[in-house]
């Protein structure tokens, strides 16, 4: 059976890997097919050579291309990176950042997000929670706990794969025509709620082919953050009806039984190929 970290969605675009570039060197015809081919420098990495940055973001034109975001400790870099990336927004097919981009750092990506990108396809936003600053009495800001960059129909409108952890998401009642769908849940309280939240959000996605839903059936951190689902008194109850997902092809859950057994128990499934769960065992007296 496969495990849950190796249950992957469509492939994310692979990171950036430039070491072709010394294949220009063999001889010019070589170099100019490299100089000339857009597709080439489409995955686009930040880093703190912004010189770099502007060149790669140049050699693309004229086709879309793919974000990774920086994760290290600084998140100057990524400032300082946005006003090229704005320049090229329209052009941008996929946003990642990478496991260990803090989720206090989210904030610093809200500029990039409240502009339009109509190329924009997949979002991959699943930060670290790890150590955040806290104020002197030792908890955490409102405002520090939430993880809102600003995702919305409106200026994104072509999203179909999206991967997040402690992300807000737009309301049910206005969302995307999703093809594959990864969230990542704190099941510390709650989980109950949460499945009703999830399956109301569901109701929208009748085009969903892959789902993975991952948390574990026992929170291991000790303070919780918020899921980013929607609460499903906006939008249609999830629990009342069957749901119906007939282009389902995969699903891999790993919840605690109160999440678990109303959610098997409300999807509808017609074309699963591969299907995923772990769970705890409820306990009976």
């Amino acid at each position: 059976h496969d495990r849950p970290h190796r249950l992957m969605l469509s492939p994310d675009p692979p990171k950036t890997n430039m070491g072709w570039v010394s294949l220009m060197l063999v001889c010019r015809h070589w170099r100019c097919i490299g100089l000339e081919t857009p597709t080439l420098w489409r995955i686009i990495s930040v880093t703190e050579n912004l010189d770099s940055l502007k060149y790669r973001l140049d050699r693309s034109a004229g086709c879309t291309i793919d974000l990774i975001l920086n994760d290290s400790d600084d998140p100057v870099v990524n400032v300082k990176a946005l006003p090229s990336l704005l320049m090229h927004a329209k052009r941008i097919r996929s946003i990642k950042v990478r496991h260990w981009f803090r989720f206090h750092h989210l904030h610093t990506l809200k500029p990039l997000f409240n502009v339009e990108l109509p190329a924009l396809e997949r979002v991959s936003l699943a930060p670290w929670f790890g150590k955040h600053p806290q104020t002197e009495s030792g908890q955490l800001e409102v405002g520090q706990r939430h993880g809102d960059v600003g995702l919305s129909v409106t200026r994104h409108p072509h999203i179909r794969h999206l991967k997040v952890h402690g992300i807000t998401l737009p309301e049910i009642t206005s969302f995307w025509s999703l093809m594959t769908l990864e969230i990542f849940l704190d099941f510390g309280s709650g989980a109950g709620q949460l499945a009703t939240d999830v399956l109301a959000l569901l109701t929208s996605l009748s085009s969903l082919k892959s789902l993975i839903v991952l948390g574990g059936s026992k929170s291991r951190r000790r303070q919780s953050f918020p899921s980013g689902i929607p609460s499903a008194s906006a939008g249609r109850d999830g629990g009342a009806q069957q749901i119906d997902l007939p282009f389902l092809r995969q699903i891999c859950l790993d919840a605690p039984y109160e999440f678990a057994h109303p959610f098997i128990s409300t999807i509808r499934f017609h074309a699963l190929l591969r299907f995923y769960v772990s769970t705890d065992l409820p306990t009976y007296r």
